[in-house]
């Protein structure tokens, strides 16, 4: 069915509607004839197809929001894990070197309290950049 054709023949046959002329007439044919139950058919037919289609995409659609939601909770959650984790580990090795202060240390002690740490602060730099 070619509904151009379909359309063109409406919107000729209802741009000259009230106008009683025999363009009029020909064009109100010319639909008719165009516009039969078979070609109507197929346009219902086409268009419950297209909501077929339709409504498998909204299903689909709904199904990856969920998805996209249930993993934004999971990285939340494991966020806040990575961050916890962090917090311990400093303070594992704050406890290691004594409770002394960086600053404070002797620089042999230093070096090895810095090489610890930078696991710490990789975990530390996910937690800035992890997507939020």
């Amino acid at each position: 069915m070619d509904t151009n054709k379909l359309k063109e023949l409406a919107e000729l046959a209802s741009a000259l509607h009230g106008t009683p002329s025999l363009e009029h007439s020909a064009a109100i044919t010319e639909f008719r004839n165009t516009a039969n139950p078979q070609a109507i058919l197929g346009l219902i037919a086409e268009i419950e197809e297209h909501d077929g289609i339709l409504n498998v995409w909204r299903g689909r659609t709904q199904r990856a929001e969920a998805e996209a939601e249930r993993l934004k909770a999971e990285n939340e959650a494991l966020r806040e894990k990575l961050n916890d984790c962090a917090i311990s580990l400093h303070g594992e090795m704050l406890q290691k070197y004594g409770g002394q202060m960086p600053e404070d240390m002797h620089p042999v002690t230093r070096r090895n309290y810095d090489r610890d740490m930078a696991e710490v602060e990789e975990y530390r730099a996910a937690l800035e950049g992890g997507g939020r």
